[in-house]
């Protein structure tokens, strides 16, 4: 008589992975420290739907190498939608598909600019975009333009990423940052309602003064979307730190920047004089003196 194997409990952990799970926002960022259990997190969402008839979803990050790394989106999809059922095909592209619903999840990449457009056509119930920081704001807008279903799901967007300064994510989530580059906790998950005007991206407390304002212009056409941000640290990832405790170590001793960032999870951190080296550590000398000027001295 075969052994039963035990049932697999897959579920986020408490604390900012659960709020990425509950998040009913069109659009969520989630992110900051290195190591917040982003990943896991956006193949957990990815596969939510896997029992709805031919639902269809897709996972991009900038390049399809960086998909295929040792330990990466790929390594870590394999485990999670094996045991979900899904017959994993590996080649030129990358699927988990689930053979009773005709569910897919797709992974791909999106290295050039405009590739982006070879996506014409597609209705895509989800889109996660794994790193958005490395994705332009052209693809992001535009890989928005394919969130449309017939399945009966509300098609929506997920985005992971780390802090970058100059990066238009920043600008996105600006209301969310406060003045030291840091999340405000209390503002962590708050819907706030959105619209596009031109090339800028106007940010409401309520989807009903979103609205107003596209009356007032008269945009006929325009339609708030829901955005929201939730800050993640090393610390909301438990089992990271448990199955490695070196990990904040490892974070702790890069350069200044990279550690606000990475570790810190600060959005305005970036390379200045003065911030990679302290001018307090050096001793400040009036000339230097060749070594052969001071053996003949």
């Amino acid at each position: 008589r075969g052994l039963v194997k035990p049932p697999v409990l897959i579920q986020p952990q408490p604390g900012a992975q659960t709020a990425f799970s509950a998040c009913r926002a069109d659009i969520c960022f989630y992110g900051g420290s290195a190591g917040g259990g982003k990943t896991q997190g956006l193949l957990m969402e990815a596969a939510r739907h896997f029992q709805v008839r031919n639902y269809s979803g897709v996972i991009f990050r900038r390049t399809f190498t960086d998909i295929k790394k040792a330990g990466g989106l790929w390594s870590k999809a394999r485990a999670m939608y094996s045991v979900l059922g899904a017959r994993l095909r590996e080649g030129a592209d990358l699927d988990a598909t689930w053979p009773e619903s005709g569910a897919t999840v797709q992974f791909r990449g999106l290295e050039g600019e405009f590739d982006v457009e070879t996506w014409q056509g597609a209705e895509l119930d989800f889109v996660g975009m794994d790193e958005a920081t490395h994705f332009t704001e052209y693809q992001f807008w535009y890989i928005v333009s394919r969130l449309r279903s017939t399945t009966g799901i509300k098609p929506y967007i997920r985005c992971t990423a780390n802090p970058d300064p100059d990066s238009w994510v920043r600008r996105l989530i600006d209301w969310w940052i406060g003045s030291d580059g840091l999340s405000i906790p209390e503002r962590s998950g708050v819907l706030r309602w959105i619209v596009r005007h031109g090339e800028e991206v106007l940010n409401f407390p309520t989807r009903g003064e979103a609205q107003a304002w596209l009356d007032s212009v008269g945009d006929s056409d325009g339609q708030p979307k829901s955005l929201t941000f939730i800050s993640a640290t090393l610390s909301d990832n438990p089992a990271l730190l448990k199955a490695d405790p070196n990990y904040r170590g490892n974070l702790a001793m890069q350069d200044a920047v990279t550690r606000a960032r990475l570790l810190g999870g600060n959005w305005n951190a970036r390379a200045h004089a003065g911030a990679l080296f302290n001018r307090a550590w050096f001793e400040v000398i009036d000339e230097l003196i060749p070594d052969s000027q001071v053996r003949m001295r």
